[in-house]
Formats: C-alpha cells, structure tokens, sequence
C-alpha cells in the first residue's frame, strides 16, 4: 500500500517519483533508462535510486508506460488506447 508515515520524505515517495516521470515523459515520449535515471538523480536527488524502479513498475502497472527492450527506453502510453472506466 501507498501509504506515508511520519518518517516518510515526500519528496522520495513512488507518487512524487512517478509524477516526475510522467512530466519529463510528457516532454520526450520516448527516454533511454539511463538518461531517464539520471535526470530524476539530477533534478530530485541521488537518493532517488532507492525508489526509481518502483515508481516504473507502479507506472507500468497501471498502463502509463512501456518498456521497448530493443532501445532499453521508456515511452509514455498515450490515453486511447485504455479502456474508459466511467462510461
């Protein structure tokens, strides 16, 4: 479960991390995993290696991104391909 406690720094937290994501994403639909690693450590903090792979994987489990194998690459998953729940 996502949830904070006391102890927890938002600012390294998988909602913040994935927020990110999906910004820098909105900008480059498709980023190298490396480049993608490196801006977030840039921008957020070194200490965002602990928390990198689970804000991709709570993203790509909610259908947001793609992992292209071929290019080790990220690309962001456009909206009309998913299935409007509230219709």
């Amino acid at each position: 479960m996502l949830e904070a406690d006391k102890h927890t720094n938002l600012k390294y937290s998988v909602i913040h991390i994935s927020a990110k994501i999906i910004k820098f994403l909105l900008k480059n639909k498709i980023v190298k995993y490396d480049e993608l690693h490196s801006y977030l450590s840039n921008t957020v903090g070194y200490e965002v290696k602990y928390i990198f792979v689970q804000s991709l994987s709570f993203l790509y489990l909610i259908g947001k991104i793609e992992y292209l194998i071929d290019l080790d690459a990220i690309k962001l998953l456009e909206n009309e391909n998913k299935q409007n729940l509230f219709k």
